[in-house]
C-alpha cells in the first residue's frame, strides 16, 4: 500500500520473492542431446567404460592386457597339469607349465609395480633412434611378448596344445594379450604413431601377416602332401608376404585402384585357401591351421573393406 492509501506499484526485481520454489513437471520429455548410439557404438562405449573401470581398480590401463595374462597363463598351468597326467609327452607338458608359471610370475610383479612403483616402471634408462626412449614397462613388455611367442608356437604346433582347446585358447589369448600389453606401452614412440597412421587396414595387413607365417608352419610334413591342396596354402602365404613387402616398400606408388585390386586378389586367395585346405584336408580338424586359415579370410575381408572405403 502507497502513504496515500493505494495500490503501490510492483518493482519487477522483486518478483523473485513471490515466484515458487520447486518447477512444474508437465509431463513432456526433453530433447535428446543426440541420437540414440547404434549397436557396435554401444558394444564400443561399454568395452571402453569397462576397460576404464578395470584399469582404475587396478592402478593402470595396462594393467588390464597384463590381467588377461595372469588368467591365460594360469589356464595353461592348469591344461600342461592335466596333458601331463593324460600321458602327453613329458617334456612338452613340463614346458607347458614353465611358460605358464614364467608369464604368472611376470604379469603379478608388473601389476604390483603398476601400484606401488609407477615411476619405476615408466623411467626410460634406454634410447633408441626410431623408436625413442625406452621404459622399464617396454623392456619388461618386449621379453613377456617374445616369450609368449615361442611359447604358443611350441605349445600349439609340437604339442600339447595342437588342437583346439582350453590350452590352445589361453596360449594364443596370452600372445595377443602380451601384445597389447607392449603396444600400450610403446603408445608414445614414433614407431607406433606410424603403425598407427596406418589406421585399421594396417592393422588387418598384420593379422594377415601373422596368418600367412601360422599357415606356412602348419604346411611343414606331415601336414605338407605335395598335392595341389597342400602347395596352396603355401602359395596364398608367399603371396602375403611379398604383397605386404611391395605395400611397406612402394608405399606411395601402391594406392588407389593397384591397392583395392591387390586386396580382392588376396581376398580370393585367403578363400580358395579356406575352403579346400578345411574341407578336403590337411587342415579338417580344428588347430593352428584351421583357425590361420579362416582368421586369414576375416582379416582379408577386412583390408579389402578398409580399401574400398579409401
Amino acid at each position: 500500500m502507497s502513504d496515500d492509501g493505494g495500490l503501490a506499484p510492483v518493482d519487477p526485481g522483486d518478483t523473485d520473492e513471490f515466484a515458487p520454489n520447486h518447477s512444474i513437471d508437465l509431463g513432456v520429455p526433453a530433447e535428446r542431446d543426440s541420437a540414440p548410439l547404434a549397436p557396435a557404438a554401444r558394444s564400443s562405449s561399454l568395452s571402453s567404460e569397462l576397460t576404464a573401470a578395470v584399469a582404475a581398480r587396478l592402478g593402470h590401463v595396462g594393467a588390464v592386457p597384463l590381467l588377461c595374462m595372469a588368467i591365460a597363463s594360469l589356464i595353461v598351468m592348469l591344461a600342461a597339469a592335466r596333458a601331463h597326467a593324460d600321458g602327453a609327452a613329458a617334456a612338452l607338458a613340463d614346458y607347458a607349465f614353465a611358460v605358464g608359471l614364467v608369464q604368472l610370475a611376470l604379469a603379478v610383479l608388473l601389476l604390483v609395480g603398476h601400484r606401488v612403483r609407477p615411476a619405476t616402471l615408466a623411467s626410460t634408462p634406454v634410447a633408441h633412434p626410431r623408436c625413442g626412449p625406452i621404459s622399464v614397462l617396454q623392456l619388461c613388455a618386449a621379453f613377456v611378448l617374445v616369450w609368449w611367442t615361442a611359447g604358443t608356437f611350441v605349445l600349439t604346433f609340437a604339442g600339447p596344445f595342437v588342437h583346439s582347446g582350453a590350452g590352445f585358447f589361453a596360449a594364443w589369448t596370452g600372445l595377443f594379450a602380451s601384445w597389447r600389453l607392449l603396444a600400450d606401452a610403446s603408445a608414445a614412440s614414433p614407431f607406433a604413431q606410424k603403425l598407427v597412421s596406418s589406421g585399421r587396414s594396417g592393422a588387418a595387413r598384420g593379422l594377415l601377416h601373422l596368418c600367412a607365417v601360422v599357415l606356412v608352419i602348419a604346411s611343414r610334413p606331415p601336414a605338407f602332401r605335395g598335392d595341389a591342396a597342400g602347395i596352396l596354402g603355401v602359395v596364398v602365404a608367399v603371396a602375403q608376404f611379398v604383397a605386404n613387402l611391395v605395400m611397406n616398400v612402394a608405399q606411395e606408388r601402391c594406392i588407389g585402384p593397384p591397392r583395392r585390386a591387390a586386396s580382392l586378389l588376396l581376398l580370393a586367395g585367403w578363400l580358395a585357401a579356406a575352403l579346400v585346405l578345411t574341407l578336403f584336408g590337411p587342415f579338417v580338424e580344428s588347430g593352428n591351421g584351421f583357425f590361420a586359415c579362416w582368421v586369414g579370410v576375416a582379416a582379408a575381408v577386412a583390408f579389402a573393406w578398409e580399401e574400398r572405403r579409401g
